[in-house]
C-alpha cells in the first residue's frame, strides 16, 4: 500500500512539473506605448499623440505629447498606417487596435505598440 502511495504521488508531482512554462518570450523585456490619432476639424489629417506612460502634467499645465518634427512642430499623417509605418521603422511592433467615436463627432484612434528590449 505505501508503494502505492508513493508512486501515486510521484506521478502527481511529475505531472505538475510539465505545468512549468519555460519560453523565451516571458522572459524577454519589453516596452509599450500607445498612438492616439485624432482627426482635424476642417482637415483629414491626423494629430499624433504618443503615451509612453510617462508624466503628462496637470488638467491646467498639460505636457504637449504630439509627434513633431525637428523644429518642434506637430508632425500631420495622412492616416494611422502612415505612423503605424514610421514607427515600425523605429523598430516597434502592433499589438492591439480600437477606435472611440462617431462620424458625427469624429473618431479618436488608439493603437498599442510594443518594442522589444534585449
Amino acid at each position: 500500500m505505501k508503494k502505492f502511495i508513493i508512486v501515486a504521488l510521484c506521478s502527481v508531482f511529475s505531472i505538475t512539473l510539465f505545468g512549468q512554462t519555460t519560453l523565451d518570450s516571458l522572459n524577454s523585456k519589453a516596452t509599450y506605448c500607445e498612438i492616439v490619432g485624432k482627426q482635424g476639424l476642417f482637415s483629414k489629417k491626423l494629430t499624433i499623440n504618443i503615451d509612453y506612460g510617462q508624466e503628462t502634467g496637470s488638467f491646467w499645465h498639460p505636457k504637449d505629447t504630439r509627434l513633431k518634427d525637428e523644429n518642434g512642430d506637430a508632425i500631420k499623417f495622412n492616416s494611422m498606417i502612415d505612423v503605424l509605418n514610421l514607427m515600425q521603422q523605429e523598430g516597434w511592433d502592433f499589438v492591439n487596435a480600437y477606435v472611440i467615436g462617431d462620424a458625427k463627432d469624429g473618431y479618436v484612434y488608439h493603437w498599442l505598440l510594443r518594442r522589444r528590449i534585449m
